[in-house]
């Protein structure tokens, strides 16, 4: 033992007769001993209260300092100024309910000048585990709609208590001020205690994802408790370390990431004895109402406000930013930047945080915006909303609006809305669809977005999915019933290829084998547009008829090419169809040898890019009764199927298939489908459609072919389809009868018309978080895609040729825009921009002068420049912010593209016959 204890233990009546006559004379002075204080008699602690209304309490003194500090890359992390908070606290422990407590943090002294003045934050927290039940403010400090800011008290009580349920755990998955995140709590040492909070799916106001991978958000927080080593057992020193970061995989250079360190450390303990606010046991949310004090927030500190103090102002200037933005770009109408994507992403977040379908509407009205009408409607659209849809009614296809000619930009923006889910947005829609004539072509337009949305909605999560495709989700059931029972089988089938369900798949089933040949393709066609998951032994039978040309009814060419794409999509989940296909092989040539040559090419495509198809083929061909023969081998044919993956950009890859269609050496059609894929993943890769342009044609031959019988004359037909991210607009009609078509063949002289331009939404972000430092953080995040369709054709009905060509520009811009905001005011705000502008373009060569037909494809992308830029403002709220800007630039070549042997024998042929 200590040699010192029976010094001690012969010195305590000393000691105690000390305490008697210092009390005796009312001294006042507070004494320590072991580095804490005691404060005189009536404050010492008694192990019972003097009355019925007094109780025992814990004081404690504080110290705070914290660091924040924000960058672009970890290079400039050393450069960025940082924002520190330095302040003295008090916290006191007040009441003791069933299991809670009532407690409140209040600002001593502020060090380092930047506190504001902060009101009193009472916490109310389950004892033993620090969860944190609420959070109140006085009544009588404060007006009844007044509403608190974030800072540094609100930062230390999300510091100490913790979000998690009480009782379930340590480690849990659980809701946060973040969003769902994953919560760790563990003790590495002795009198050491550690609370992580990482993975998190990161919540915001605006939240939609259309290409995962795009843009990556991160957030996690580590703090560290350190306990006194004397028995009371305190938690003394408090350290935390927080990052919340945002990047992209295609550059390490843009990004944003905020981070943070605060460091508190208790300087004093001191019990009291004080006035009982409740009854002992009472629990602790009664008590705080009963005192007057209003509840501001449960674990989420929902109702404390993060934002700016003067929000709306800042994002109505946002706002009129991004026009101003866009009209500078698209005053030259042959300009191409990065902002016809980046402006259109910062129009759409602003709007999204004021009355945006409001402002854009009256944007549209304004003259000054002539220019843009055509984005404003589209960003309309994209907004979403059942406002939206009420502005664009009025001020778009009002009677004496004078903007109707915007309105297939509203639908399409209406297709790819930003827009949380909410069955108020889609029965507005329903409502608009039901109050126009089914007699108008609106109608039918608006039907088509109609689909296109429901379907959004239905995949927004597993449980929405689910409940879609087991017919509960009335609005979904509605629509489709009353589409089904209209007698215009042609245009519903257009529509719900929008909308693949088991409902839609059904329907289009039962006219599989219809009398009609282009109810047959649509119906084909939205089978083949659906998932797997859909198909069933009797639909592969079906789709077997249509490829075999079995029906009761002819059917075509290009009907029997998509179902048997359909089934080729359905192996290895139903190995029936591979088996049903190869046993229609003849051992001879086959009588339709554009068919079967289109088969195997289709095979070969998707042999190459699913490891799961290819083995099943080859296992299939491996049986002795599906060997392949050399007559099968050698068909002579023009259709044919291609892919491959064109580029590959960071961990994603642009992937090509194409299809051509022949009849007798006549064009009869092709389709171009340019997707995304995430590479690197150990399972198959999901495709995102980006780009569809689809050409069906019917009657050619009549009108190319000298020897055609006049009895078979049919009517000639085109028709071009254009999809963008599994949205297909309605079809056009290039030309529909001989007339119409003679007229199309004479006017194509060359001339480069611009049949499309809109801009996608693919990613928009937007939300705010509490930092530990005391400090929130404004995120905003975009990422969009604008394009530009031109087409040109030149047709010599005298020399019998013809040179069509088809370029597509595309804009995209990554965005983010983080703001660190101090008692309601920017502190500093950094901008980070990544955007890639390139072009892809067709060109098709073609003869027709004399049997066989010869043509060729060229196909390849542009140059591509890809730019990264920051932009940093210190005290924006000041007069004289300061700006600091970088940018860097990169350019990539442009090249052709192989797309395979069959296009390489078409276009030998073609120029060897020049």
């Amino acid at each position: 033992g200590w040699s010192g204890v029976p010094l001690i233990m012969s010195l305590r009546p000393l000691l105690l007769l000390a305490l008697v006559v210092a009390a005796a004379l009312g001294d006042a002075v507070e004494y320590g001993e072991g580095g804490r204080r005691k404060a005189k008699r009536e404050d010492l602690p008694r192990q019972y209260p003097i009355d019925g209304n007094e109780t025992r309490s814990l004081h404690f003194d504080y110290t705070f300092l914290s660091e924040t500090v924000m960058y672009d890359v970890l290079d400039n992390k050393l450069d960025a100024p940082s924002i520190f908070i330095n302040a003295s606290l008090t916290f006191d422990i007040l009441h003791h309910g069933a299991g809670d407590v009532l407690a409140v943090w209040r600002l001593n002294e502020c060090f380092s000048n930047n506190c504001g003045s902060p009101l009193d934050v009472w916490v109310d927290f389950r004892r033993g585990g620090n969860n944190i039940n609420g959070v109140y403010l006085d009544k009588d400090d404060v007006s009844d709609d007044f509403q608190p800011r974030w800072n540094f008290l609100y930062a230390i009580a999300h510091t100490i208590y913790t979000p998690a349920e009480f009782g379930e755990g340590d480690e849990q998955y659980a809701k946060t001020p973040y969003g769902m995140c994953n919560l760790l709590f563990t003790r590495p040492d002795d009198k050491r205690f550690r609370r992580q909070i990482d993975k998190c799916d990161l919540a915001g106001s605006t939240n939609v994802t259309r290409v995962d991978g795009l843009l990556f958000t991160r957030y996690k927080q580590d703090v560290h408790y350190l306990q006194n080593v004397k028995v009371d057992a305190d938690i003394v020193i408090i350290e935390t370390v927080e990052e919340l970061a945002l990047a992209s995989p295609f550059d390490p250079n843009f990004g944003i990431t905020v981070e943070t360190r605060s460091h508190m450390e208790m300087t004093n303990r001191t019990f009291r004895v004080i006035e009982r606010l409740c009854e002992i046991g009472y629990d602790a949310d009664k008590c705080a109402v009963d005192i007057g004090l209003r509840k501001v927030g449960d674990r989420l500190y929902e109702q404390v406000d993060m934002k700016r103090e003067v929000e709306q102002k800042y994002q109505e200037a946002q706002f009129a930013s991004a026009l101003s933005t866009l009209r500078g770009v698209h005053s030259d109408d042959k300009a191409w930047t990065e902002d016809h994507a980046a402006g259109f992403g910062a129009l759409l977040i602003a709007a999204k945080k004021i009355e945006g379908a409001a402002a854009i509407g009256k944007a549209l009205m304004d003259g000054d915006n002539y220019d843009i009408r055509s984005t404003l409607a589209t960003a309309l659209g994209a907004l979403g909303g059942a406002e939206a849809v009420k502005t664009a009614r009025e001020v778009i296809y009002g009677e004496e609006s004078g903007l109707t000619r915007f309105g297939s930009q509203f639908l399409f923006g209406l297709a790819h809305h930003t827009h949380a889910p909410s069955d108020k947005f889609l029965k507005e829609i329903m409502y608009w669809l039901r109050d126009t004539p089914s007699s108008s072509p609106l109608h039918w337009e608006i039907a088509n977005t109609v689909a296109t949305v429901l379907h959004r909605d239905c995949d927004r999560s597993v449980s929405a999915r689910n409940a879609c495709d087991k017919g509960k989700r009335p609005i979904l059931e509605k629509f489709v019933s009353e589409m089904t029972a209209r007698e215009e089988v042609e245009k519903v089938l257009e529509v719900l290829v929008n909308l693949p369900n088991p409902a839609t798949v059904s329907f289009a089933s039962s006219h599989l084998c219809s009398s009609s040949p282009s109810i047959q393709l649509r119906a084909v066609q939205l089978i083949d547009r659906a998932p797997t998951s859909l198909y069933s032994t009797e639909l592969t039978y079906a789709l077997l008829r249509v490829f075999r040309n079995t029906c009761p009814s002819p059917s075509s060419t290009t009907a029997s090419m998509t179902a048997l794409n359909a089934m080729i999509k359905s192996i290895p989940d139903s190995q029936t169809a591979g088996t049903l296909i190869l046993r229609t092989e003849s051992l001879d040539s086959p009588l339709d040898q554009e068919l079967w040559a289109y088969l195997y090419d289709a095979v070969t495509v998707s042999r190459q890019f699913d490891a799961t198809k290819d083995s099943f083929w080859s296992k299939l061909r491996s049986f002795r009764v599906f060997r392949p023969n050399y007559a099968q081998r050698s068909l002579n044919a023009d259709s044919n199927s291609f892919g491959a993956d064109i580029a590959e950009f960071s961990s994603f890859a642009g992937r090509l298939r194409s299809s051509s269609e022949f009849s007798k050496g006549v064009f009869r059609g092709s389709n171009i489908v340019m997707s995304a894929v995430k590479t690197g993943g150990a399972k198959l890769a999901p495709e995102w459609p980006l780009f569809e342009l689809q050409l069906v044609s019917t009657g050619l031959e009549s009108y190319v072919e000298s020897d055609h019988p006049i009895s078979d004359v049919t009517n000639p037909k085109a028709s071009l389809r254009l999809s963008l991210l599994s949205h297909s607009l309605p079809a056009f009609t290039v030309f529909d009868g001989h007339q119409a078509m003679m007229s199309a063949a004479m006017s194509a002289n060359g001339q480069t018309i611009r049949v499309f331009e809109s801009a996608v939404p693919l990613r928009t972000f937007s939300t705010v978080y509490p930092l530990l430092s005391g400090l929130s953080v404004s995120l905003d995040a975009t990422a969009v895609a604008a394009v530009r369709l031109f087409g040109s054709s030149e047709i010599s009905l005298w020399n019998r040729d013809s040179i069509s060509e088809i370029h597509v520009n595309s804009s995209t811009a990554l965005t983010a825009s983080a703001s660190l905001i101090l008692e309601g005011e920017n502190a500093q705000r950094l901008d980070s921009k990544l955007s890639l502008i390139t072009g892809v373009q067709s060109r098709t060569e073609a003869k027709f002068a004399a049997k066989p037909y010869r043509f060729c494809v060229n196909m390849g992308n542009d140059a591509s420049v890809i730019s990264v830029s920051t932009l940093r403002i210190d005290d924006e709220h000041t007069k004289e912010p300061k700006t600091q800007t970088t940018r860097s630039i990169r350019s990539l070549p442009g090249h052709s593209w192989a797309l395979g042997e069959a296009m390489r024998k078409q276009c030998r042929a073609y120029h060897q016959n020049l």
